[in-house]
């Protein structure tokens, strides 16, 4: 498994691509960023589907800016985060687990900022 430090980076570089096209092409919302950048991520091994936290984490704070973020996206978020906290952490090592926590708390403090569409 990558380590959260890894994963955040292939996380916003995967963002920052999308966000320059859909500028180019038009015709997307900043919301559905996160649809579009998930769409390139493979969640089919229990693996990928471990480290599917950091990637959502990672690209709330990416969205973050845009101030909405799909409630379908939002609920699948706080469901990931419910799930590490009951078993997922165990597969994080300390730092990375730390690093985690970290983003939990940066998204609970910004989510209430943002409009849920």
């Amino acid at each position: 498994m990558r380590n959260v430090t890894e994963l955040k980076e292939e996380t916003k570089e995967c963002f920052e691509y999308f966000e320059k096209l859909t500028e180019e092409l038009g015709g997307y919302t900043k919301a559905s960023l996160i649809g579009i950048c998930l769409n390139e991520f493979s969640f089919s091994s229990e693996e990928k589907k471990i480290e599917k936290i950091v990637i959502y984490l990672e690209l709330f704070n990416c969205i973050e800016k845009y101030k909405e973020i799909y409630m379908y996206h939002y609920n699948e978020l706080n469901e990931i985060i419910e799930n590490f906290k009951v078993k997922d952490f165990k597969y994080f090592n300390e730092k990375d687990r730390k690093d985690i926590e970290k983003m939990i708390s940066f998204y609970k403090s910004r989510i209430k900022n943002m409009l849920i569409i």
